[in-house]
């Protein structure tokens, strides 16, 4: 079969059958003079070491990795654990689940 798999922000309706609003983005900030295969390889070790299913791909200038918003705490924390830092989180409304209510 023929699949086409869309990532944009939660604004862009998209008429589909299949939808999964449950993940969350990082965006993997790369120098270019650093190798950013190595890089995404060990985000995705760590990430595979806890078991977080994760989606990795890449754009002309930016790489990102996608995983559910309820493996969020834990990935940040094994992340930060192996030496990754977070710059900045941009808001957004997660969707509620037993690990992430929302609270209004």
């Amino acid at each position: 079969e023929e699949e086409v798999l869309l990532v944009v922000p939660e604004d862009i309706p998209i008429h589909s059958l299949e939808h999964d609003p449950c993940w969350i983005c990082i965006k993997a900030n790369i120098l270019p003079h650093q190798d950013a295969s190595s890089i995404l390889a060990h985000i995705s070790a760590v990430l595979a070491e806890k078991s977080i299913p994760m989606f990795i791909t890449s754009g002309k200038d930016a790489h990102y990795v996608l995983i559910r918003v309820d493996e969020l705490i834990t990935a940040k924390k094994a992340l930060e654990n192996s030496h990754c830092r977070f710059l900045k989180a941009q808001k957004t409304n997660l969707p509620e689940t037993q690990e992430n209510p929302v609270q209004s």
